[in-house]
């Protein structure tokens, strides 16, 4: 999913955000998984935007 169709979801509003508001997100989506040990990644694909991924032994 690329940043603008997250934002879009979201129905944040466009001309208050900044293009790192999603990746600041992402961020700390990736750090709270973390701290559960969660089996849920969520991987950035290079041009296009993130990917989740669910893997019992990542």
């Amino acid at each position: 999913m690329s940043r603008d169709q997250l934002l879009e979801y979201t129905k944040y509003d466009y001309l208050e955000s900044d293009d790192r508001v999603v990746d600041v997100h992402i961020k700390n989506l990736r750090k709270k998984l973390d701290n559960f040990e969660s089996d849920l990644k969520i991987l950035t694909v290079r041009g296009l935007g993130y990917r989740a991924l669910y893997e019992e032994n990542f």
